[in-house]
C-alpha cells in the first residue's frame, strides 16, 4: 500500500512541477497580454577569438596619420578623425596613451569597437580589440563579439 502512495504522490508532484513550469512559460511569452516578438528575446551571443584582426588592422592603420613613442611608456596617435577618444573637448583624434588606455572608432549604428593599447615595442605597439556586432536590423536575433590583438608600426 505504501509504495502505491509514494509512486501516485511522485506522479502528482510531476505534473504540479510540469504546470508550474507551463505556467511560468506562458508568462513569459505573454507580455502585457500580448505574444513576445521575436526581438524581444534575450539575443543569442556568439563569441570569437581573432576572427577580425585583419580587418581590424586595416581599419586601423588607413585612419592613422602617426603613431609615435612618445616617452617610455606612452603613444601619441593621430587619425584622420575615424578613431579617438572622448575627451573634457569633445571627440579627440589627436591624443596620448599608455599601457591599458582605451579608445575606438566613430560610433556605428549596429557595431560598435573598443580598442586598447596593451604593449609598446621598439618598432611597434599591440593592440587589443573588442568589436561588436547587433544583427537584429537584419532580421537575426543575434550578437557577434569578436576579440583579439593585432600590430601596429609607428609611422611619422
Amino acid at each position: 500500500m505504501n509504495s502505491y502512495w509514494n509512486s501516485r504522490s511522485l506522479t502528482a508532484l510531476i505534473l504540479i512541477t510540469l504546470t508550474c513550469n507551463a505556467l511560468a512559460e506562458e508568462v513569459l511569452i505573454e507580455a502585457q497580454g500580448r505574444p513576445l516578438t521575436k526581438s524581444e528575446y534575450p539575443p543569442k551571443i556568439e563569441r570569437t577569438e581573432n576572427t577580425s584582426k585583419l580587418a581590424e588592422s586595416k581599419f586601423f592603420n588607413a585612419h592613422l596619420k602617426k603613431l609615435i613613442r612618445f616617452e617610455q611608456d606612452k603613444t601619441l596617435i593621430s587619425t584622420d578623425g575615424r578613431i579617438g577618444v572622448n575627451s573634457d573637448n569633445g571627440w579627440t583624434t589627436v591624443f596620448v596613451i599608455g599601457i591599458n588606455d582605451k579608445f575606438r572608432p566613430t560610433i556605428d549604428d549596429h557595431g560598435s569597437t573598443e580598442y586598447q593599447l596593451v604593449k609598446i615595442g621598439d618598432k611597434s605597439v599591440t593592440i587589443r580589440y573588442k568589436s561588436e556586432f547587433n544583427h537584429n536590423s537584419f532580421g537575426k536575433n543575434l550578437i557577434t563579439i569578436d576579440e583579439g590583438t593585432f600590430e601596429a608600426a609607428y609611422k611619422e
